[in-house]
């Protein structure tokens, strides 16, 4: 007969702690799991098959690299057995203009039909992507529990960060009053913290109309045969020449003999939303061809006002083949040191969307929440997040940078302890790709 003791807090490497299940591989290299619940004493008593028999027993088990609040964390997590690790509600939404709006989700008439259906994509999970919009677009979310303040990072926020994207949000966290609404917010300070600016505000102004006015273009080819093309009606001095009674469209240096120039309406054009900050840029949010429906949130009024953290942007943009511009969104474009080995930089944390969500780097610590003016705001515990969209910037057709966010995952109840080393700082670009996008 062969016994094991095992502990329901047992490390393996950086990870691992609440187990769900244990796994035990025998010398002959068959491997067993089963679910635990407290420490247990697992009993060999077929030594062919090698089935455990399970029992409960008050023995805890030392092992290395515990957090160091390990007793405190035990005594949470015997309270905690009903919790869900994952959102249980949405509070808020405050979405900015973009190319996904009214579509992740949809059903945005009105802000409690819009709430429903953000709601309907995070809570209780972690898999459909509620796009937030570019600049200053955000939801706001609860639990049903406390998340606590332990020993290392406390919760991960899912965004669709990928090798070629990132596209980041900012945190804030905030606890209860004594009617359950969000007290005072702080901001979780993360690896572009020195480089921001605090307390940016933008205004966004609903579009007086969808579609731009503009002229459908019938031209002959080199091989004979016609082609069309719709431009705005602001463009044509730019795209057509007049020459010995013909008109001729402009393409790639190239010209082509026009047949035919009609009316038309155009969904895709640059001067759609426009936007002013408070201090004192203005521009436009252009429509693109690929997403037609409006970007302007159905249940919002007149024009859309947001404050909060702007980022500087990181994009990158080159031309591998010469001619289309190829947008690169990379925590690494920053200027933050690599990871030894890999192809992202350490610096960018503390954020949404940045990281992919297996790496250590998406997961947050509520130790960095901060107050207006920098300052530790030393909270043990959070009831509310909110995640917002962090930079301002158009990559051409990939469309607005803007953050995808998926939901949150309390990191005590899904048994990961995760530490992140804060001390690397970011490094100015010397090829002058970190940059402001007024």
């Amino acid at each position: 007969m062969k016994k094991l003791l095992i502990a329901i807090l047992a490390v393996a490497g950086n990870q691992a702690y609440a187990q769900s299940s244990w796994t035990i591989k025998t010398t002959d290299d068959k491997s067993y799991s089963f679910p635990i619940e407290k420490v247990k004493e697992v009993t060999f008593t077929n030594e062919e098959e090698w089935q455990p028999e399970v029992v409960e027993k008050e023995v805890v088990k030392e092992v290395p690299t515990l957090p160091k609040d390990f007793a405190k964390q035990i005594e949470w997590l015997k309270t905690a057995a009903t919790f869900s690790p994952y959102i249980s509600k949405v509070i808020d939404v405050d979405l900015a203009p973009g190319q996904f709006i009214n579509t992740l989700p949809n059903n945005l008439g009105t802000k409690e039909t819009a709430i429903a259906s953000v709601a309907n994509s995070i809570v209780g999970k972690v898999s459909s992507m509620v796009h937030l919009g570019g600049w200053g677009g955000s939801v706001t979310v609860g639990f049903d529990h406390p998340i606590q303040n332990f020993d290392g990072c406390d919760f991960r926020g899912h965004g669709n960060a990928f090798v070629g994207s990132s596209e980041p949000g900012i945190y804030y966290v905030a606890q209860a009053d004594e009617n359950g609404n969000p007290k005072k917010w702080y901001l979780i300070k993360h690896g572009m913290y020195d480089y921001s600016i605090h307390d940016y505000e933008i205004t966004y102004y609903k579009p007086e109309k969808e579609y731009a006015e503009g002229k459908k273009i019938t031209y002959l080819q080199a091989n004979g045969k016609t082609a069309s093309v719709n431009v705005v009606k602001d463009e044509l001095s730019s795209v057509l020449v007049t020459k010995d009674d013909k008109t001729y469209y402009v393409k790639n240096g190239n010209e082509y003999e026009v047949t035919i120039i009609e009316d038309t309406k155009i969904a895709s054009f640059a001067q759609y939303i426009k936007w002013t900050d408070n201090l004192g840029h203005s521009g436009y949010e252009p429509k693109n061809s690929f997403h037609q429906q409006s970007y302007w949130p159905e249940y919002a009024g007149d024009k859309i006002v947001i404050k909060g953290e702007y980022l500087p942007v990181g994009t990158q943009v080159t031309k591998p083949d010469g001619v289309s511009n190829y947008y690169v969104n990379d925590p690494k474009a920053w200027g933050f040191p690599l990871a030894e080995g890999k192809n992202y930089g350490t610096g960018a944390y503390g954020m949404c969307d940045t990281y992919t969500n297996d790496n250590d780097l998406s997961c947050i610590d509520i130790d960095w929440a901060v107050d207006e003016d920098g300052n530790p705001a030393n909270l043990d515990h959070i009831d509310f997040v909110k995640v917002q969209t962090a930079i301002h910037y158009q990559a051409g057709m990939l469309g607005e940078n803007s953050c995808e966010f998926r939901g949150i995952e309390d990191l005590h109840l899904t048994g990961k302890f995760i530490k992140v080393d804060t001390s690397i700082k970011p490094t100015v670009p010397e090829n002058g790709y970190w940059y402001w996008s007024y």
